[in-house]
């Protein structure tokens, strides 16, 4: 995958483990685009009604993002998630403050 010059694909040996301790510090509004937009509405209508309504019931600060789920500590939409959660932690302006070393791009 690229970004503008940027790869994010590194060789294997390349590669520092991320050890994400699902904390949610880097679970806020995100821009999306309009084909993440399109990936995230099919996987809400995937879910079942009682998985929507217990995350719309989650009380959560108004800056963490609306597909937290507090209760499981993790993300609903983690496989279509936007690319700016997938680029958190890999680069220097976007730091893990549990992972500070993974971010070596940028």
């Amino acid at each position: 995958m690229e970004i503008g010059n940027i790869s994010l694909k590194k060789e294997k040996k390349d590669i520092i483990p991320f050890k994400c301790i699902n904390c949610g510090n880097c679970c806020g509004p995100v821009p999306v685009t309009d084909q993440e937009l399109k990936q995230i509405q099919r996987k809400i209508h995937g879910m079942s009604q009682y998985e929507i309504l217990k995350l719309k019931q989650q009380k959560r600060d108004p800056f963490t993002c609306i597909f937290r789920d507090i209760e499981k500590n993790r993300c609903s939409i983690y496989d279509v998630r936007p690319l700016i959660c997938k680029m958190f932690g890999f680069y220097k302006e976007m730091v893990c403050s549990h992972n500070p070393d993974h971010a070596t791009i940028g």
